[in-house]
């Protein structure tokens, strides 16, 4: 589906419709206001949901899902994702919250003293 950002005053799926002054966009300031009939389509940017893009969403915020100190990045959410965010994991843990501690192996060899 292509969707055309159109200037001011006009819409509709290639903006060959000219906007009567009475119409009006109900959206979020900081989103896309698509018009179309019988109403308008707002394309929310990352960290807003909602029809209208007037509610906050971050993912990460407080803790967010990662542990062990994995770092939270917050997904599109408009994607079809089955998390809402992706965490970076430190050296020493692995898994999609990093909750699962690397397993090392460590070997010492002892040197043999000789009589």
């Amino acid at each position: 589906m292509l969707l055309c950002r159109c200037d001011p005053g006009w819409f509709g799926d290639q903006c060959q419709y000219a906007q009567e002054p009475s119409m009006t966009c109900s959206c979020a300031p900081s989103s896309i206001c698509i018009r179309s009939f019988p109403s308008s389509i707002c394309v929310c940017p990352l960290g807003r949901i909602g029809p209208r893009c007037y509610i906050n969403f971050d993912p990460c915020q407080g803790s967010g899902p990662c542990l062990n100190g994995g770092r939270c990045i917050p997904n599109d959410e408009r994607k079809h994702s089955s998390f809402a965010a992706k965490c970076l994991c430190p050296k020493d843990f692995w898994g999609e919250y990093c909750q699962y501690p690397l397993t090392k192996l460590i070997i010492y060899f002892h040197k043999q003293q000789s009589c």
